[in-house]
């Protein structure tokens, strides 16, 4: 366990270790979930695929994907200068 103000205090995986496995897996379910959901959320907001957040969850894949994304044309930015998106 993680010491605190030297009182065992338990913090990160320590937490999870520290749950019953049920618990434990569907603490972290709900993590990943709420995870991929923000990142559709903003994803969507951008103008890109939600189901991009899908792939950020790989560890490999998540960092190819940011590539890819940087530099993408993002739709957007596709917009005619006169436009905005709400009209």
């Amino acid at each position: 366990m993680s010491e605190f103000l030297g009182l065992p205090f338990p913090l990160g995986m320590d937490l999870l270790m520290a749950m019953p496995a049920t618990l434990g897996y569907l603490v972290l379910g709900i993590i990943v979930l709420g995870f991929i959901g923000a990142a559709g959320f903003v994803l969507a907001r951008l103008g890109i695929k939600p189901l991009w957040a899908v792939v950020l969850v790989v560890p490999v894949l998540q960092i190819i994907s940011l590539w890819v994304m940087a530099y993408m044309k993002w739709p957007r930015h596709a917009l005619p200068q006169n436009k905005t998106p709400g009209n």
